[in-house]
């Protein structure tokens, strides 16, 4: 293997994988050497600072450049940077950023994945991120409301959004509109809001209007028709119709979406049929056209 010069390892392994001077007489030739070793089992008796150890030695900071980190998180593991630097990241942190043998590595740059758990404090110094995962199941105050909005505005690649239902966008003022967003996945529908599911999709749809990507549960047709003619540039969507548990076999067939029903009750898909829809049970597949489709501008505020 002499003529080898790029080296990728990304395995399990015990502690003897981690030895960064026997590494040093096996790869001395490699040009570009990279690994990620989630460790099985780990001495108590082990810091941080005694795992990076051998990896801090003159040949793997001044000869080669090659810089070491160690996540103690749940999913123990050592890995090069900036190759297996972590891209999705769970806030607030707990073990973050992970020890590093290049003291001033930024590991912030390489998140593109930010699953929010709380908005107290989140930094925006984090300009790659491009997807938010927000599963806060508590009320969200006005004042963690304005951080999050604050924080879209700041991430100027983010481009798709999870809430875990649609409760939130009721907080959300009436002039801001986001049109970064392009996709929104929507984990389940509010059963315990006071106010009608139509009134929250009517919110979603005035808040993202550039949605090109979406997945929510719905209760009814008519929010699927509202979906559809709204959201103006929606070319993909997932929806699973969500009815009562005790709704007879009769009932369900009598609300069932066709394609002809589609095409006969909204608007959108009467002017331009190029779309494909795939039905199975009350999952409802979609991929539409965009093409001559009339485009509204609007004068609100947008984030």
């Amino acid at each position: 293997m002499s003529n080898l010069r790029h080296f990728e390892l990304d395995t399990q392994s015990y502690m003897d994988l981690i030895d960064g001077q026997e590494w040093e007489l096996l790869v001395s030739h490699l040009t570009v050497f990279d690994f990620r070793i989630q460790l099985l089992c780990i001495l108590s008796s082990l810091t941080e600072k005694n795992i990076l150890e051998s990896f801090s030695t003159l040949f793997w900071l001044e000869y080669k450049h090659w810089f070491v980190a160690y996540d103690n998180s749940y999913m123990q593991h050592i890995f090069t940077v900036p190759r297996f630097a972590p891209s999705v990241v769970r806030y607030p942190y707990t073990h973050w950023p992970p020890a590093c043998t290049s003291p001033d590595f930024d590991f912030d740059k390489y998140i593109t994945c930010l699953h929010l758990l709380s908005l107290n404090s989140v930094p925006h110094l984090l300009i790659n991120t491009t997807t938010i995962i927000f599963n806060k199941e508590e009320t969200v105050t006005d004042i963690e409301l304005f951080t999050f909005l604050s924080l879209v505005k700041h991430m100027p690649l983010l481009n798709s959004i999870s809430f875990r239902d649609l409760s939130v966008l009721k907080y959300v003022p009436n002039d801001v509109v986001v049109k970064q967003i392009r996709s929104l996945y929507i984990q389940d529908i509010d059963a315990r809001a006071n106010i009608p599911l139509r009134l929250d999709i009517n919110r979603l749809c005035t808040i993202f209007p550039f949605l090109q990507r979406l997945n929510m549960e719905i209760t009814s047709r008519q929010d699927l028709l509202l979906l559809i003619d709204r959201l103006r540039y929606l070319s993909i969507a997932k929806v699973v119709l969500y009815y009562p548990s005790s709704i007879d076999q009769h009932s369900f067939r009598s609300l069932s979406v066709t394609r002809d029903w589609l095409i006969k009750k909204s608007r959108r898909l009467q002017a331009n049929k190029n779309f494909t829809c795939k039905l199975i049970n009350n999952k409802i597949h979609l991929w539409m056209n965009n093409e001559n489709v009339c485009f509204v501008s609007c004068s609100r505020n947008a984030i």
